[in-house]
């Protein structure tokens, strides 16, 4: 429930559903539009090369990387909407670091892909033994989904009460502790039965 909670409060939905009005926010020479596209087309590559990297690296290993990286692309988001309400700023000085945002959502939806996206899912079944499986799976993935609505519903309220760069260096903290989480508390399943599984938790 905790990395399900950590990939839903990580923004990637509200990015989903948000991407072109913070594209347009940004105010970039890059159509909004295109910029949306050029996130989810790399998002999709991703998906394609966890499928190679997870049996070859694990689990737990490619969302401790996940998290850290998308940690550091929130920070670099939540910085460039810091300093575009920073009134000290230039246009010059904004012009120069234009690139910012879509390097940073670019970056995030990639290595989400590599971890944060799909392993939740694997680990889902991985950890749990057989008898255990049928509630907790139907219980992690309301949970998941209720995160979301959350996340979608109340996040464009929230970004406009507290500003932008306040929610994305809010997901930034929450892929941080996910990665802490995750370093401290979740083992790695690659290669390991249930019965080694259930030995580990006993």
């Amino acid at each position: 429930m905790t990395t399900m909670f950590v990939q839903q409060f990580s923004g990637v939905n509200f990015f989903g559903s948000y991407a072109v009005k913070i594209f347009e926010d940004t105010g970039s020479n890059l159509d909004p539009c295109v910029s949306s596209i050029l996130v989810v087309g790399i998002q999709a590559l991703g998906v394609v090369v966890t499928v190679f990297l997870v049996e070859r690296f694990g689990r737990k290993i490619l969302i401790v990387i996940s998290m850290a990286c998308n940690f550091v692309c929130m920070v670099g988001l939540g910085t460039y909407f810091y300093l575009l309400e920073d009134s000290s700023m230039t246009e010059e000085n904004l012009e120069q670091i234009s690139f910012l945002p879509l390097v940073s959502l670019m970056g995030f939806a990639f290595t989400f892909s590599l971890g944060l996206g799909p392993l939740p899912w694997v680990l889902l079944i991985e950890l749990l033994p057989q008898e255990a499986r049928g509630k907790n799976v139907s219980v992690c993935t309301a949970f998941n989904w209720l995160c979301s609505y959350i996340v979608v519903y109340a996040g464009s309220t929230a970004e406009e009460a507290l500003g932008p760069a306040v929610c994305y260096f809010g997901f930034g903290c929450v892929c941080l502790f996910g990665a802490i989480f995750t370093t401290i508390l979740i083992p790695e399943t690659k290669g390991r039965s249930e019965e080694e599984m259930r030995t580990h938790f006993e």
